[in-house]
């Protein structure tokens, strides 16, 4: 499958849900841009499938924009490979 995957989990105890984060970092999600998501023991996963040439810079930057959110303040992006 195409498109760039990032992991999300929780930084404090405060997150809340996985589920609940994935669904509004899929509404953050530009229009046009696509994703596939799971949960994986408490992570939040998504494929991110950025139409174009846009490749993993504008991914990673869409992430850290998305995790800007005050919704979304508990949770931090892990290192690829985490």
């Amino acid at each position: 499958m195409a498109g760039h995957e990032v992991r999300v989990a929780a930084a404090t105890a405060a997150a809340g849900a996985a589920e609940t984060a994935s669904i509004r970092l899929v509404a953050l999600l530009p229009v046009g841009w696509g994703c596939h998501q799971r949960i994986e023991d408490g992570h939040i996963v998504l494929r991110v499938l950025a139409p174009g040439d846009r490749g993993a810079d504008a991914v990673a930057d869409w992430l850290a924009e998305a995790l800007a959110d005050r919704a979304l303040a508990h949770w931090e992006a892990l290192a690829p490979g985490r």
